[in-house]
């Protein structure tokens, strides 16, 4: 007796990569930074800031991820950790950090996407995240391609 198997294929989830590395600011902080790109990457890149008291995780929680959402899409997605949070530099003590030092983490990420993918970023946050995003685009806007809020 010959069985065949008759039920559909399953779709095949599209690949998506990831890797960490550290970008260091002017004044000498590392800034973590999580990327994910998918097999085809050829969207704007897209850099996501966190609120006041997140990380860049909280664009990759497992079953939810904006960024893998984003990645298989065709965009080059980029979280950070901005100082004081995540995998990032932390100060001796926290409400030592400004906004200032926060817009120039952001900006210091977006300079290295610049560099090494040739094109300005779409710059995404959310709560402190959106405000630093909306900092970033006044005051750096060559590394900016347009804002999410």
């Amino acid at each position: 007796m010959l069985v065949m198997n008759t039920l559909p294929a399953r779709a095949q989830r599209p690949v998506v990569q990831s890797s960490d590395f550290y970008v260091v600011t002017d004044d000498g902080v590392s800034i973590h930074v999580h990327r994910k790109v998918g097999a085809e990457p050829n969207k704007v890149p897209v850099l996501l800031i966190h609120g006041t008291w997140g990380d860049g995780r909280t664009w990759d929680f497992p079953g939810r991820s904006v960024m893998d959402h984003l990645a298989v899409r065709g965009y080059d997605v980029y979280a950070l950790d901005l100082r004081g949070m995540g995998s990032s530099d932390h100060p001796a003590s926290y409400f030592s950090i400004d906004i200032g030092n926060r817009v120039n983490d952001a900006a210091a990420v977006a300079s290295y996407i610049v560099a090494s993918t040739g094109r300005a970023p779409v710059v995404m946050g959310w709560s402190q995240g959106g405000v630093i995003t909306g900092l970033l685009a006044a005051s750096a806007p060559q590394l900016v391609a347009g804002v999410g809020f």
